[in-house]
């Protein structure tokens, strides 16, 4: 059996009901009986005195009073009566009320005498009225003596009192043992039978009680439980104000503070794990910003040093070699700075120290301006630029770094272009996603297909010993990637007939208007 409250409190309850009714019948089946007796002696007592009280205001044995008093003791209280005068002649005996004859006085005692012998033999009573040892016992005690007293012949026990009247005659009262026993007895098997109808009842409700009390407590278990578990979403919701009153919302006051205490706990731990994260972060960009710049700096770092050297030692005698050397060395160190500064950038980027800022702007306005900042370049190599179907569209991003996205994508198209020299700019609605895509297209030679995917990686060079020459540094398009990722969008490049085309995708905003021309 599961040793919960509630089957304590039952067997606690069920054992006591059962412990006071066993105690009760053992203190009545070894007790009951000398109370009942000392109980008795003490009436019977009380009952010498009344009537020694009556016997002393009539005038003799056939008072009316005194024989009314004397049938209400011997009937109500099962009481014998007998009454003897000092020489031993009957005077009363209960249910036989005595009349004299003042003539035959003698005979009529004898007569009586005879008739007591007959009753009182029998019971063994006579005995204590004539013998003188009994008279002795009184004179050397109080006005009575009493005593229980066995009768051989009737088999039978009694509660005699003997005692000395004020008149001097002797009164006997006797009591049967024998229905006390009986009412002990009759006593004892009503108490068994009630005692097992109480042990059935006060179970039921000992189990009623013991549920319905330890179910609050019960409660609280579970309650206290799930938050030994962390799982604080169970509240104790008893209505008494008793100690468990007080318990459960004091349990309810503990729950909230340590869900709120854990809360805080976890979200403690969310921003270290963060800083954690962060700082190897930040480790690992300046471990990759040293490494990619000691590898992409060694080449323009050699060129500078070596046509600074060949100035200092004047290899290039004329000013126009020394102008070279100097225009070279200039262009080398802007390279440089152009690299460093497009890898801070990026690792800004990458690492999330640099987070997009996140505003509304008119993406056509952008592409028209980007166009026109690069419109020298596009000039210089005769390049018909050519904007098409791009009505005004409101989108969602950071402004400056799709202004770097579209840069990249237009000067990479106006240094990869052929010698047809087209350019085509489209600003078009995807309307399903909710999306605007911007792509350049170039016409030139297709890029194989297993090598579209790397365009992407930092670095990267299709052509290497062109790169230098046009001055780029491997860097842009993983730059483009880095700021698509950022605005949780698409990019991408494919080949298509006749060139190639570079996209990106943006969020259009909620307040966005089309104008169509």
């Amino acid at each position: 059996m599961k040793k919960s409250i509630s089957n304590k409190l039952f067997v606690t309850i069920s054992g006591t009901i059962i412990f006071i009714i066993v105690l009760y019948l053992l203190l009545n089946t070894f007790i009951l009986d000398d109370y009942y007796i000392g109980n008795k002696k003490e009436e019977l007592v009380k009952d010498y005195k009344t009537i020694n009280r009556y016997y002393n205001k009539a005038t003799d044995i056939s008072d009316e009073k005194l024989q009314m008093e004397l049938e209400k003791i011997g009937e109500n209280k099962n009481v014998n009566i007998t009454i003897v005068d000092s020489e031993g002649n009957l005077i009363y005996n209960s249910g036989k009320p005595m009349e004299f004859n003042k003539e035959n006085d003698t005979e009529q005692r004898f007569s009586y005498r005879l008739s007591l012998s007959d009753l009182n033999y029998a019971i063994g009573q006579l005995e204590a009225f004539v013998n003188y040892t009994f008279k002795e016992e009184l004179e050397r005690n109080t006005k009575y003596v009493i005593d229980l007293y066995s009768s051989d012949k009737l088999n039978s026990d009694f509660i005699i009192l003997n005692a000395t009247l004020d008149n001097g005659n002797i009164l006997t009262l006797r009591s049967s043992v024998e229905t006390i026993e009986e009412s002990a007895k009759i006593s004892n098997e009503f108490l068994l039978i009630i005692g097992v109808i109480s042990i059935l009842l006060g179970g039921a409700i000992a189990f009623v009680v013991s549920q319905e009390f330890t179910k609050p407590i019960q409660e609280l278990s579970n309650i206290s439980q799930r938050m030994a578990n962390l799982d604080f979403s169970k509240k104790y919701v008893g209505e008494t104000e008793d100690e468990l009153g007080i318990l459960g919302s004091n349990i309810n006051v503990l729950s909230e503070k340590l869900e709120a205490t854990i809360r805080d706990l976890q979200e403690a731990n969310i921003e270290l794990e963060k800083d954690i994260e962060k700082k190897s972060k930040v480790d690992e960009m300046r471990k990759q910003f040293l490494s990619d710049v000691s590898h992409e700096l060694k080449t323009p770092i050699a060129l500078i040093q070596g046509y600074a050297e060949g100035l200092v030692e004047n290899v290039a005698e004329d000013k126009e070699s020394r102008d070279y050397y100097c225009e070279v060395i200039l262009d080398e160190a802007e390279k440089m700075d152009k690299l460093v500064q497009q890898l801070l950038t990026l690792s800004k980027i990458e690492y999330g120290s640099q987070e997009p800022d996140m505003k509304e702007f008119n993406i056509v306005k952008l592409v028209n301006s980007v166009i026109k900042k690069t419109k020298v370049m596009a000039q210089g190599k005769n390049i018909n630029v050519i904007l098409k179907n791009n009505p005004d569209t409101i989108v969602i991003g950071d402004e400056f770094m799709i202004d770097q996205v579209l840069t990249n994508y237009m000067t990479n198209a106006i240094k990869h272009v052929d010698e047809k020299n087209i350019i085509e700019v489209t600003v078009e609605n995807v309307a399903e996603d909710n999306k605007v895509r911007v792509t350049v297209f170039n016409t030139g030679i297709q890029i194989p297909e297993d090598k579209l995917n790397k365009l992407w990686d930092r670095f990267y060079k299709l052509d290497k010993s062109r790169n230098r020459e046009d001055g780029g540094t491997g860097i842009g398009l993983a730059l483009v990637k880095a700021i698509i990722i950022k605005h949780n969008n698409k990019y991408g490049v494919e080949n298509v007939e006749n060139g190639i085309k570079f996209y990106f995708e943006l969020d259009v905003s909620k307040n966005n208007k089309l104008i169509t021309e």
